[in-house]
């Protein structure tokens, strides 16, 4: 005979007690107390955003990942300090010999499997007698990086907050469009990325590997452009895409 318990949060104290009564031998009790162990994982992406953006970089084909892992270990109702702990992780099944042992809470690694459509990223977290053992394991799955348009104004700065999608209506004489390029694996200042924008399918070399241009009307009478930019990891070959706007003027 058994029977299912659900156990409280990490560190809290569970008991059971089981009495049976046999016609043979009388009465015999039995009781069992444990406090469960857990462990998070949580990630982070070399991929870039722009400032202020309250998500985080997703993964892309070829980007660097650190895991860190968030154990919850209690003995006598204390939590353990997770640097005493012992760490073993694997990736996509396979031990990382470098990356285990005492205090390693965190595993750096890059976006390697292709066939997968992701890295299993696996931690087994245990205190330093063995007596208490957690596994959490969590896939990591690269996206497309994405290219995001948005206006440039002298006077409100970088409008971060209007994304432009599609068409931009022309009204000034002029207008600065600054291209993000969501995920990629850079930093600030784009260094490693090539960016090639168009007009109409030209080349715009004036502005190449710049991630701004500017634009203005060309006479009073009206039309219609399509600016596009090309963007491309220079280490990283499969980080890299277009996108395109339609400018009305």
């Amino acid at each position: 005979m058994s029977v299912s318990v659900p156990s409280g949060k990490a560190g809290s104290l569970t008991s059971i007690s089981v009495t049976v009564t046999t016609i043979d031998i009388g009465t015999i009790s039995q009781e069992l107390s444990w406090r469960p162990a857990d462990v998070t994982l949580v990630w982070k992406s070399d991929g870039y955003v722009p400032p202020f953006y309250k998500g985080k970089a997703l993964e892309s084909y070829g980007a660097s990942f650190r895991v860190t892992a968030i154990p919850e270990f209690f003995t006598a109702g204390k939590r353990l300090d997770p640097k005493t702990l012992v760490y073993t992780w694997k990736k996509n099944g396979t031990i990382d010999p470098n990356q285990l042992g005492y205090g390693k809470d965190s595993f750096t690694g890059s976006q390697t499997s292709y066939i997968r459509g992701g890295d299993d990223i696996n931690v087994e977290v245990s205190n330093s007698d063995g007596s208490i053992i957690s596994t959490k394991t969590i896939t990591i799955s690269p996206g497309i990086p994405e290219i995001v348009f948005y206006e440039d104004s002298p006077l409100y700065g970088i409008q971060y907050e209007k994304a432009l999608n599609g068409t931009f209506n022309l009204i000034a004489e002029e207008v600065a469009l600054r291209a993000e390029p969501f995920n990629v694996s850079i930093n600030n200042s784009f260094t490693g990325l090539n960016l090639d924008w168009s007009i109409n399918g030209d080349s715009v070399p004036s502005f190449k590997d710049k991630n701004k241009i500017i634009l203005r009307k060309t006479g009073s009478v009206g039309g219609q452009s399509t600016v596009g930019l090309s963007i491309q990891h220079q280490t990283k070959l499969l980080q890299g895409g277009t996108a395109s706007i339609n400018i009305i003027q």
